[in-house]
Parts: structure tokens; sequence; C-alpha cells
């Protein structure tokens, strides 16, 4: 599916062993998984099969650059994406008319979907009838916070997230020149996610209320984003804009949030 920026997504939907779709009349739920997973991480196997038992058909939002798929904008899966979920969502609302959409998101994919439903309070109705977020990272910032505990998580967290990016950096060169101030080494050598980030922030669209707007696409009238072009200018701002913390009082689909509490 082709973002209105350029970029790309998929589907990948649960059958059954006919390769068969559920009934129009079962709600569909769309998944989306955490930081550089996809539709074969393990944490869905089990679930989607719970989901489509109980008739509601499950389908696996990938994120740009995950799961095997090209880049085709100089725009990997970040924090800062909660309208990839929007334009998915209208897609299957014309896909599907009338159907019932539901969503639950794992990790950075909550984060983004508490994002996506507090951000379409003040544009559009966000299509879903429920949002389930499971183990959000409230605030990002806590991500650089001097402790063994997280320094240790940050580690083993920022190897998958360094891997992902090297595997796509000569596509992201080819694409924007900002891409090509950011040194190979230098992201091998981040120790942490906050050193990942401080190195790749600057190249993520900054998204607001004042630069996004939903337009309708000329004739045809088929609604698309509008998406802002300004940059963030610190990682701290980064963080700021992306964490469900600082919006979690403009939701008003309703959501469930599932959290440790030691998490």
């Amino acid at each position: 599916l082709v973002m209105s920026d350029g970029g790309t997504i998929a589907l990948d939907w649960v059958t059954n062993e006919h390769n068969q779709l559920l009934p129009p009349s079962s709600p569909i739920v769309i998944i989306l998984h955490g930081i550089v997973g996809d539709s074969q991480s393990e944490y869905f196997y089990d679930f989607v099969r719970t989901l489509y038992a109980h008739k509601l058909q499950p389908v696996v939002m990938v994120a740009r650059g995950c799961g095997g798929l090209s880049l085709t904008s100089p725009s990997l899966f970040a924090g800062s994406k909660p309208f990839d979920l929007y334009e998915c969502v209208h897609h299957l609302q014309e896909l599907y008319p009338g159907r019932k959409l539901l969503a639950i998101g794992y990790s950075l994919g909550a984060a983004a979907l508490l994002q996506y439903v507090a951000l379409c309070r003040y544009r559009r109705p966000s299509g879903l009838a429920l949002a389930a977020c499971i183990s959000p990272p409230w605030c990002f910032k806590r991500t650089v916070e001097p402790t063994a505990v997280l320094a240790l998580w940050s580690y083993f967290i920022a190897a998958p997230l360094k891997l992902h990016y090297l595997s796509h950096h000569a596509t992201l060169r080819r694409l924007s020149d900002e891409y090509k101030t950011i040194h190979p080494w230098k992201v091998a050598l981040a120790a942490t996610v906050g050193d990942f980030d401080r190195l790749c922030y600057h190249t993520y669209h900054k998204y607001d209320r004042s630069s996004i707007a939903m337009a309708g696409d000329g004739e045809s009238n088929k609604t698309r984003i509008v998406r802002g072009q300004r940059r963030y200018s610190s990682v701290l701002e980064y963080y700021h804009d992306t964490s469900p913390c600082n919006m979690v009082g403009d939701i008003d689909t309703p959501t469930v949030v599932f959290s440790a509490e030691d998490d």
C-alpha cells in the first residue's frame, strides 16, 4: 500500500487453510508491530490465531522498510509516523465499507497508535471502534536517562535497530541528501537507542497540528494526507513530540492500554 508521500507499507492478512478471510460480519483488527518487527514476529502467532477463532479478522500492518519491504521514500519506520495508520484505515474503509475496524499496537506500534488517536481528534475521526495498546513507551526521554537498567535495555534494543538502518542506508542516501550526513560507522558504534536517535532525529518529518492536514484530492475527492515538511531541531524535541504521555488527554477514541506496573 503506497502512502501519499511515496512510502510503502504492507498488509498481511490471516486466513484459514483455504486462504479465505472471515465473512464481512467479522470486525477487522489492524495489528501494529513493535520496533523493526513485522508480521512474522513471534509474539503475534498465538495471538492472531486466538483473534481468528473468536471471529475477529486480523491483518498486520507492516511498517516502512520492515519485513523485507523495499524503501520507496527517504523515510524509515519511526515514532513520528502515526499517519501511515490513517491511510491504512482509510484504505480498509474503502475496501470494506461499513465493516467495523479495531487496532492493536505493541511497543513502538502502541505508541504510534496512541499518537494517532490523539491527533485524529483535531482533524477527522480515527475510523476505529476501539484501540488497544500493549506496553507502549510512555515517555521517550526516559530512553536517555543514565541508569544501569535502561542502558542494558537500550543496548539490546539498539542492535536490531542499527542492523535495520544499515540494511537500508544505501537506498536512503540515494533518495535523500540528508542521509549522506549520517556516517554508517557512527551508526554501527551507537551503544544505545538514544545514541542512534541523536544521529537520525534530523531526518524525521516533524508533525504537529499546524503542519498536518487532511484534504480532498482534486476532482476525485479522495482523502489524502498533507504531511508537515519541517524537521526536528533536537532529539529531545523529537522525543517530546512523539511521547504518548504528552497527548494522552486528547484521545476521544475508546482506548485501553496495558502496561506492566514496573515498566
